[in-house]
């Protein structure tokens, strides 16, 4: 796992500096924005860079969360991939934007060898009904940006819940409360 997590910082580090301002193939290499994220279903802090599509409507992003043991229990690792789509875009002021609406997917992959992709043969078929290392999620939440110089810091919130405990809500819903199904997530993206 360290060897994949240096070998992507690394060559993120390598497209970065290669990045010549009168190269547009290059540019568009180099991410929209940086993020950095308090929890949300990929850890206790994550962070990771973005882009920025379709005129500002849509953002994607990679992230690397880290949970603590003394948080977690466990010393757990996750990689997550966002999508979120915004529909409107409003303006509070002269400098400050205000993003309603957020609306996204995400899937996350928590490393180590106690979390497997497809369920292991020791186990009965069907004995899983989602993978422990795959997880994919729906998310919702709002923004505010924010004027730094040339560029912009953006904070925003979001709930999220993951397709396992959506089902989990819809086979037992006397078991289980929608409350319990959404995680927070607070976070701040520096725009470039």
């Amino acid at each position: 796992m360290w060897k994949w997590l240096i070998f992507n910082i690394m060559l993120f580090s390598i497209v970065s500096a290669n990045a010549q301002p009168d190269s547009r193939k290059q540019r568009d290499l180099v991410p929209d924005y940086a993020a950095v994220q308090f929890a949300g279903s990929i850890g206790l802090v994550s962070a990771g860079a973005g882009y920025q599509l379709a005129k500002r409507h849509i953002e994607t992003e990679l992230l690397m969360g880290y949970l603590p043991e003394s948080i977690g229990g466990d010393r757990l690792w996750t990689t997550a991939i966002k999508f979120n789509y915004i529909p409107v875009q409003w303006p509070v002021s002269k400098s400050i934007g205000f993003k309603p609406l957020q609306l996204g997917v995400m899937a996350a992959y928590t490393w180590g060898s106690d979390f497997w992709g497809l369920q292991p043969d020791r186990y009965p078929d069907g004995y899983y009904t989602f993978s422990t290392a795959w997880h994919a999620y729906f998310q919702a939440g709002s923004s505010f940006t924010f004027p730094t110089g040339q560029d912009r810091l953006g904070v925003y919130y979001e709930f999220n819940a993951s397709a396992e405990e959506i089902v989990t809500l819809i086979q037992n819903p006397e078991f289980i409360t929608p409350g319990r199904i959404f995680n927070l997530a607070l976070g701040a993206k520096y725009y470039f």
